[in-house]
C-alpha cells in the first residue's frame, strides 16, 4: 500500500480505507520470506497498485498461453477476455475451494455484460465507493449494465447524452 499515480490524479482515491492494522502490517515481511522460500517469485513496483502489476502481465502474457487470475476483488473482472485465454478465479464468497470461475459467460449472468471490457466500463458509470471513486450520480449496476447492452460501449453512452439521446 502506499500513494500512487491514482492519489495524484484523485486526492479522494481511497481516501475512506481505514489504515493497515499495526498486527497485518508486521506479517508482510515474514510472509514474502516465506513464500519466496517456497519457490515464488514475487514482484512489486514502487508507486504502482498490485492490480496495475497483474494486469500488465495479464496483458504480456494473454493469447500466448491460458490465464487464470486468483483474487477477491472484482476490479480484476476487467481482465476477462474468453479470446486471449484470461479469466478469473474469484475467491471472495468462498476461498479458492468455492470460487467462481469468472469467463465471459459469467459476467453476462451476473451482470448482463459481455467482457472484461465491458465491465471495466460498468465500473467508471456506478463508482466504486471503497475506493473513493464517485461514478455518475444516479447510476448503479442494473442501470450501468443496461445502458451499456444499449448502447453498447462507454464511449458511445457519452456521445448519446451529448446528443440528447433518452434511454
Amino acid at each position: 500500500s502506499g500513494k500512487t499515480f491514482r492519489n495524484d490524479l484523485d486526492p479522494q482515491y481511497k481516501a475512506n480505507r481505514p489504515t493497515m492494522p499495526d498486527e497485518l502490517r508486521q506479517q508482510i515481511e515474514p510472509l514474502k520470506a516465506i513464500v519466496q522460500g517456497l519457490g515464488v517469485k514475487l514482484l512489486s513496483i514502487q508507486g504502482v497498485e498490485a492490480d496495475d502489476v497483474i494486469g500488465t502481465l495479464v496483458e504480456r502474457t494473454a493469447g500466448r498461453r491460458p490465464v487464470e487470475v486468483v483474487t477477491g476483488d472484482r476490479d480484476l473482472f476487467q481482465l476477462v477476455d474468453d479470446a486471449a485465454g484470461v479469466s478469473v478465479l474469484y475467491t471472495a464468497r468462498g476461498g479458492v475451494r468455492d470460487a467462481d470461475l469468472v469467463d465471459e459467460s459469467w459476467l453476462v449472468q451476473k451482470y448482463g455484460l459481455a467482457s472484461g471490457r465491458a465491465y471495466a466500463e460498468m465500473a467508471v458509470l456506478r463508482g466504486d465507493p471503497s475506493d473513493g471513486l464517485p461514478g455518475v450520480q444516479g447510476i448503479g449496476e442494473k442501470t450501468a449494465a443496461t445502458l451499456l447492452e444499449n448502447f453498447g460501449s462507454l464511449e458511445s453512452i457519452v456521445k448519446a447524452a451529448k446528443a440528447g439521446v433518452k434511454t
